[in-house]
């Protein structure tokens, strides 16, 4: 079904494909999972084959192109490739769309980051990130045909998000944004604040111009800074890591999602006294899948009508821990669980009945299908996990998380971010 609705929107017949590649009808192909996944490498191949004969002008990764780094002057552009013509228009349009969130000639307002490309900035050569979306995707749907029972494999595959690893970036990789360091902020701008607490902690920005917007539902322009309470200031009872429980409803308080708009007049900033900044780590970013967790409440919604002995198969700790170690074997390695969108990694329950428990000011105990109910409503923003490089230790081993609703997300309603953390 994926090969044939990608080769219909190509607007190639099986025949004009090259003869070693030449791809059979759908009623031709074995069944089953193996001979989909055949497929789409073969259709991988095939793009990734146009990419490398056309310098890198088609199916180039979507994520970071034009980012320049620090101190680094705008290079003299290359003079533009001219268009494939035994490339056809139906495909080029879905190949050209693989690099639509790296546009030539977008500003950031972020200063640090925001060197404007050159006219005519090519994004780098290399298909990594498609390749990564791709195996990511078919290696999860291997895992849940193996390891679930039919039904809840379904259900399962069903709810796969795309989502971007961050990780520390190698010397000239493009940037997506940086761990701990100063933030910029609009002139003016007051530092977060913790009534009762104190100014918070800068923890991440990120480059939303930089970020494949569209695939991962993020605004495609702008600045996202997150700040949280990290026990450096206040007394108690909000001394020290963590200065407040998972779920408390002065979570709203304790952290913060700043929104710049692309083109608002920025400057770096340092923080407040008592406020030391973290060392900073720039990021890079890679695309990869996402499966929900064992009690995510939208994977748990979706097996609700499934039988009995379906539920016995969920309620069995023994399977969560053989499904969780399979899936801990597929995820990127780069040490840190950073990432933006997606699904959340938790530590411990689900991170969404976390954030509900907020948002419902704490009176709606944890297994109360009211809390359920809230917890669907809400998704990851992003996740900023402890990081021995950037000194980041939360309670030790622990991870910050933010999530939003999906309808606040689209608004750019950052401010109604709600924020959770977990440690082991």
């Amino acid at each position: 079904m994926i090969v044939a609705r990608l080769i219909t929107l190509s607007g190639l017949a099986p025949a004009a494909l090259p003869q070693e590649r030449q791809l059979l009808p759908l009623s031709e192909h074995r069944t089953g999972p193996a001979a989909r996944e055949a497929a789409d490498v073969a259709l991988a191949e095939q793009i990734r084959e146009i990419h490398t004969d056309s310098s890198g002008t088609y199916g180039a990764p979507r994520v970071a192109a034009g980012r320049v780094r620090l101190g680094t002057p705008p290079q003299h552009p290359p003079p533009p490739l001219p268009p494939r013509a035994d490339v056809p228009d139906r495909l080029r349009e879905h190949l050209d769309r693989e690099v639509d969130h790296a546009v030539p000639g977008r500003m950031n307002p972020c200063p640090k980051f925001g060197v404007k490309a050159p006219p005519h900035a090519l994004p780098p050569s290399g298909h990594e990130s498609i390749t990564r979306m791709a195996i990511g995707h078919a290696s999860l749907v291997r895992l849940a045909r193996r390891e679930l029972p039919p039904a809840v494999a379904d259900q399962w595959v069903g709810l796969l998000r795309p989502s971007l690893h961050l990780r520390a970036a190698d010397e000239d990789e493009p940037l997506v944004g940086q761990l701990g360091g100063v933030p910029v902020l609009p002139d003016g701008f007051a530092w977060p604040h913790w009534d009762g607490y104190g100014p918070l902690a800068f923890v991440a920005e990120i480059d939303c111009g930089q970020l494949p917007s569209s695939t991962l539902s993020m605004p495609r322009t702008g600045t996202l800074l997150f700040f949280c309470a990290d026990g450096q200031v206040g007394s108690d009872p909000y001394s020290g890591w963590p200065p407040t429980v998972r779920g408390d409803p002065e979570n709203r308080a304790a952290a913060r999602v700043v929104y710049i708009p692309a083109g608002t007049p920025v400057s770096e900033r340092n923080g407040p006294a008592g406020i030391e900044p973290y060392s900073l780590v720039e990021l890079a970013g890679e695309l990869f899948t996402t499966g929900p967790a064992w009690d995510s409440p939208v994977f748990r919604e979706a097996i609700a009508h499934l039988d009995d002995d379906i539920h016995a198969f969920m309620s069995d700790s023994s399977n969560q821990k053989s499904f969780g170690e399979a899936l801990w074997d597929l995820m990127p390695k780069a040490p840190g669980r950073h990432r933006i969108s997606g699904h959340a990694d938790p530590i411990q329950e689900a991170v969404e009945l976390d954030v509900a428990h907020t948002r419902l000011d704490g009176a709606v105990p944890y297994g109360n299908p009211a809390l359920h109910e809230e917890a669907l409503r809400w998704t990851l923003l992003a996740q900023f996990d402890s990081d021995e490089q950037a000194g980041m230790r939360w309670g030790g081993a622990g991870c910050l998380y933010w999530l939003m609703r999906p309808h606040d997300l689209a608004t750019r309603r950052f401010d109604a971010a709600l924020f959770t953390w977990q440690r082991d």
